[in-house]
């Protein structure tokens, strides 16, 4: 096995723990389609993306013995998708409150996202490594490549996905890119050679 295919799969299996927690959270029974993913040193962007469109960027810092950040994209109809199926019609249909309850929720969601990931991680390379409290920011593509920019070090590793969440109801597609330490991939090394 190569070191990007079990990143991969570590980050298939995280995907599908939180796809099982937002499941409860939603209630709604989510799946995950295939995982789209690549490993680079190159800036993250969003295919089609016009320079004006606004994104909801949530980031949070991996602490212990890896570091890094994690970045989920949402855009406005993956939000309204989210808060439409997460959120009781009387606040998804009432601007005042869907306004008040939108941060919190996506917070949350990334919450259950990038904990479920740097779990799988943790447990699978047998390091630790947890995830800070999360922020959010709406921003556009042009904004959020600075502050990759600003983050990306030499040697460190961009790690790109993408994957479809989907019930019967609702599907929404994020994009994450992870900004980690060089030796993420020591790590993913070590553990193909033990296993």
């Amino acid at each position: 096995m190569t070191e990007s295919s079990v990143s991969k799969e570590i980050i298939t299996e995280g995907l599908k723990k939180a796809a099982e927690s937002l499941s409860f959270f939603m209630k709604e029974n989510l799946q995950v389609n295939e995982t789209d993913f690549n490993i680079s040193t190159v800036d993250p962007g969003r295919e089609g993306a016009s320079a004006d469109k606004l994104f909801y960027v949530l980031s949070t810092e991996i602490k212990g013995e890896l570091t890094g950040i994690c970045f989920l994209l949402f855009d406005d109809s993956e939000a309204e998708e989210l808060c439409r199926v997460a959120l009781s019609d009387d606040i998804a249909n009432n601007p005042a409150k869907l306004a008040h309850m939108q941060e919190p929720l996506l917070l949350e969601v990334d919450n259950i996202i990038s904990a479920s990931v740097i779990t799988q991680f943790a447990n699978r390379l047998k390091v630790k490594m947890y995830g800070d409290v999360p922020r959010m920011d709406r921003i556009g593509m042009s904004d959020f490549q600075q502050i990759v920019q600003r983050q990306l070090e030499p040697d460190k590793l961009i790690l790109g996905f993408k994957t479809e969440f989907v019930s019967s109801k609702s599907h929404f597609t994020p994009d994450f890119f992870w900004i980690l330490s060089p030796d993420f991939m020591d790590c993913v090394r070590r553990s193909i050679d033990n296993s």
